[in-house]
């Protein structure tokens, strides 16, 4: 618009009025095209950031909901939130965090006018989308929920490591080019997964050194969830504007007893096992009310070690050992693997937590990046390390060792839900 402009200014000097008149009247039209666009940009940037907030939002209340389903439902608690009414919450906000991607993917990739935002607390009980839609109070933190669940669903003298779940594969390289070498019988078909739990802990046996010290985890249940629906933290990344858009499934790993419920269309494993490592601590010398010589040897390895959990991708029809399946066979199936350029398994990343953080707290929990090279690689692991008492009393920052009294959370209706309609309708 500013050339046709100077092209008018030129023409007008030169005494071309006419000229000047029909190509003034092609500057204004340009203009006006030109601040359409802008306003549309403008209007697009600003859905794009309302339906971001609210898909940090989802990936909060789906973590804190499943912490909670792990932990507090297993409480004694009479306060507690029941568990039919975890799972229904969990299941609206991820049908809520779907609607919200799909409205992400067509703001980004057509134009504004063909869809508009409305905020529940500004619309009528007709036009909500998601009316049942609750959340946790804003305070509440991961270990908000763990912590408060200790005092009667977890004995004294041991550390808990619990594995939950393993989201946003569909982000890792490795994982999606194992994937690509062994394309799975099925389009929904996930890849098996496989968390070995290396604990660098001392054992207190050599007979438990290859069960207490070196564990393995496989996931009880898979599915993919197209159209978007969780994965970890990692949504907040400054660069996940591609990510959103391309993304058509992502992939869920979880550790889950078999009882749980679920509405998913999902694969289970035959196995179903427990997702929950108790690790004993070594018993104070009752003599003279002392720490022993065992125990001050495991304090030690906890100020310098970690805890790991070495994650590795397997085809989906790789089955685990039995009696149905000799060594012999399993040998040959990955030397063919090998001989084709077919790895039979891939290393994928790994958490590293420092076990010197659970001297000073009695809780680690969250989503974990999967790691490799020093680089977060995609995926996250999401797990609890908790005891019910304090490790070290003079490391220790919490409440003195002193179990928490505090209710559990409560649930509130969830007033800044977007409804996504369509203009043209």
């Amino acid at each position: 618009s500013q050339e046709i402009r100077q092209e008018v200014l030129r023409l007008k000097n030169q005494g071309k009025i006419t000229e000047a008149t029909k190509l003034l009247q092609i500057y204004r039209t340009v203009l006006a095209q030109e601040q359409t666009t802008a306003n549309l940009a403008e209007e697009r940037q600003i859905m794009v950031e309302q339906i971001r907030q609210q898909l940090t939002t989802c990936v909060t209340q789906q973590k804190l909901l499943t912490f909670y389903q792990h932990f507090v439902v297993d409480d004694d608690n009479n306060n507690k939130i029941d568990a039919t009414t975890i799972t229904e919450l969990l299941n609206e906000w991820n049908r809520y965090h779907e609607s919200c991607q799909r409205a992400l993917r067509q703001v980004l990739t057509t134009t504004t006018e063909t869809i508009s935002i409305v905020v529940a607390s500004s619309s009528s009980d007709d036009e909500q989308e998601f009316p049942k839609l609750q959340h946790l109070e804003d305070a509440t933190t991961v270990c908000d929920i763990v912590e408060r669940s200790s005092s009667s669903s977890l004995k004294e003298g041991v550390i808990e490591i619990t594995v939950l779940e393993i989201l946003g594969m569909e982000q890792n390289k490795n994982f999606q080019k194992f994937r690509k070498q062994h394309p799975p019988a099925t389009a929904t078909a996930c890849p098996k997964l496989e968390v070995d739990v290396k604990l660098n802990l001392p054992c207190s046996s050599a007979e438990e050194s290859s069960s207490s010290c070196l564990l393995q985890l496989y996931p009880s249940r898979s599915f993919q969830r197209h159209g978007g629906g969780g994965g970890g933290d990692s949504s907040s990344s400054k660069d996940a504007t591609k990510t959103e858009v391309d993304a058509a499934a992502t992939f869920h790993y979880l550790f889950q007893r078999s009882s749980s419920s679920s509405t998913d269309n999902s694969s289970s494993s035959s196995s179903s096992p427990n997702n929950r490592i108790q690790i004993p601590l070594p018993n104070k010398d009752v003599s003279n009310n002392n720490t022993s010589r065992e125990a001050k040897r495991f304090r030690q390895r906890m100020e310098t070690n970690k805890v790991q959990f070495n994650v590795t991708v397997k085809p989906t029809n790789n089955n685990k050992g039995g009696w149905l399946f000799s060594s012999s066979s399993r040998k040959s199936a990955a030397a063919a693997a090998e001989e084709n350029n077919k790895p039979s398994s891939l290393f994928v990343g790994r958490v590293s937590l420092e076990w010197n953080s659970l001297l000073q707290q009695n809780c680690l929990a969250g989503d974990f990046p999967l790691v490799l090279n020093s680089k977060e690689v995609g995926g996250v692991v999401r797990l609890a390390i908790r005891t019910k008492e304090p490790l070290d009393l003079e490391q220790y920052q919490g409440n003195n060792g002193a179990t928490t009294t505090t209710t559990p959370p409560k649930l509130s209706p969830y007033t800044s839900a977007l409804s996504f309609m369509e203009k043209n309708k």
